[in-house]
């Protein structure tokens, strides 16, 4: 099948592919749903690597760069100007450039004791089945070194994970796509928005299917969810077409950032 961008020279190579993969002949090959397509183009629009393409470290590395161009730029320079600095001290021989470079080699000592933990890794068993297959995707951590992910797992249903720091235990499942959510309809699609406060507990949106909402095209269905530590259990704080919206119907859909704060009630 010709690429569409043999035609038109400046079409992106991702819009190639998603073009490509919607006219497979193989219907296995080409999306599942109306949906996902829409889903490809959305994140398409906003520089983030597509699912029609398979994402090699230096594609998904040059997505990364595009979106934070700025961010990269202002690195390199304090780079630059960190290694311009030690340069000239290194050929001050003062005893006053020396004892900078003194004080310097004792802060940089500050980084002497930390050390790496593993908390999961390809292959390893998932928690509600299955084996981590795909990236790990971190999206929260409080100030007690808690941290929440998305990761892929084999039976192809990405999943959010909560790891508790200090507890001795493994990551926790928090939800994950194709299963049923609390409150009504089924976990599916992406997971757009996850907060976690010092207390443990966690927030996110999850879009839901199999729910009779009536809505706008182009709004998504999305729920959104609480997880207590303490209970170790998930609760429905908003579901579309069901949670009634104080003084004007029901909500339709929720926010993509949702934020926790540290008070617990």
């Amino acid at each position: 099948m010709k690429r569409p961008s043999a035609v038109a020279k400046h079409i992106a190579a991702d819009l190639d592919s998603i073009v490509l993969k919607a006219l497979r002949k193989e219907p296995e090959r080409r999306y599942g749903s109306a949906q996902e397509l829409s889903d490809d183009l959305d994140r398409f629009l906003h520089g983030l690597p597509v699912q029609a393409r398979k994402g090699s470290l230096l594609y998904r590395g040059r997505k990364f760069l595009k979106r934070n161009r700025g961010l990269v730029m202002a690195a390199a320079i304090i780079v630059v100007m960190g290694i311009g600095l030690v340069t000239m001290l290194g050929r001050m021989g003062t005893p006053a450039s020396r004892r900078a470079a003194t004080v310097l080699s004792k802060k940089d000592q500050r980084w002497e004791h930390w050390k790496f933990e593993k908390i999961a890794s390809l292959g390893d068993p998932a928690p509600g089945g299955g084996s981590f297959t795909k990236g790990f995707s971190p999206v929260g951590l409080n100030n007690r070194s808690d941290l929440a992910f998305i990761a892929g797992v084999s039976i192809e249903r990405p999943g959010l994970f909560l790891w508790r720091r200090g507890a001795g235990l493994p990551p926790e499942l928090l939800a994950r796509s194709g299963e049923p959510a609390p409150g009504g309809g089924i976990f599916d699609g992406d997971i757009p928005g996850y907060s976690i406060n010092d207390s443990g507990e966690a927030a996110f949106a999850f879009e839901l299917k199999s729910l009779n909402v009536q809505r706008p095209k182009d709004l998504a269905t999305e729920g959104l969810f609480r997880y207590s530590p303490a209970d170790r259990k998930l609760k429905p704080v908003v579901i579309p077409g069901v949670t009634v919206a104080p003084g004007f119907g029901v909500f339709l859909s929720v926010s993509v950032r949702p934020t926790l704060n540290n008070y617990c009630a």
